[in-house]
């Protein structure tokens, strides 16, 4: 074979071989991906005792998660609380209805 044909031979197998392994190697679909982006982590001081050290590092991403945990609990607390409240009110308006009933068949039989 000549030089130019063995270039041309060659192109070709590196073109093959780099559709083969970019085909197979693709980043994954949207729906086939979980998590999120988050900051780099970074140490974080209370102040009080100097500079972080390895052993109090903290996150944003660590912060907002636990944040979020609490938002999410506040959030539950708070329905749960709002369900009670509409069972009282509810509780209170057919004891009232009863009452209401009741005053009307006395009232009837007198």
């Amino acid at each position: 074979m000549t030089r130019k044909t063995v270039w041309i031979v060659g192109g070709l197998v590196v073109a093959i071989a780099a559709v083969a392994y970019l085909s197979y190697h693709t980043a994954p679909a949207g729906k086939d991906t979980a998590g999120t982006i988050v900051e780099a982590k970074r140490a974080i001081s209370d102040g009080a005792s100097g500079p972080a050290t390895s052993g109090d590092r903290s996150t944003d991403s660590d912060t907002r998660a636990n944040d979020n945990g609490a938002n999410d609990n506040r959030a539950n607390e708070n329905r749960a609380n709002e369900n009670r409240a509409n069972e009282n009110r509810a509780n209170e308006n057919r004891a009232n209805e009863n009452r209401a009933n009741e005053n009307r068949a006395n009232e009837g039989s007198q």
